[in-house]
């Protein structure tokens, strides 16, 4: 899941709520490239209407510019979020250590 991905959505403007909740979904899905693959059907169920529902609000947020599709025949299409590359974190990026509790000791009872 991408975090930004999903906070951005939340600033974007849709149609109707369902496109709205389709790209919430997508968002939901999009991995570090903020990309995404849920097949139009599982996207349906999630959003609790149909396929046709569906393909009009990818349709909508593709027109708009907040979605790239890449159809792939015999497959689901490849999904791409719309966000300024400049909103990602690089995948070079250094990693921060995690913070180790080792050392605490936990009270115990008298």
């Amino acid at each position: 899941m991408s975090f930004k991905a999903v906070a951005w959505c939340k600033d974007q403007d849709c149609n109707i709520p369902l496109t709205k909740l389709v790209l919430v979904w997508l968002c939901e899905y999009a991995d570090e490239n903020n990309s995404c693959y849920p097949s139009q059907k599982h996207l349906a169920k999630l959003c609790g209407v149909t396929d046709r529902s569906v393909r009009r609000s990818l349709k909508w947020l593709e027109d708009n510019n907040l979605i790239k599709i890449k159809h792939v025949s015999g497959t689901s299409n490849r999904y791409f979020v719309s966000m300024d590359i400049s909103d990602h974190t690089p995948l070079d990026a250094p990693v921060q250590p995690a913070v180790s509790y080792t050392h605490l000791t936990l009270p115990t009872k008298a």
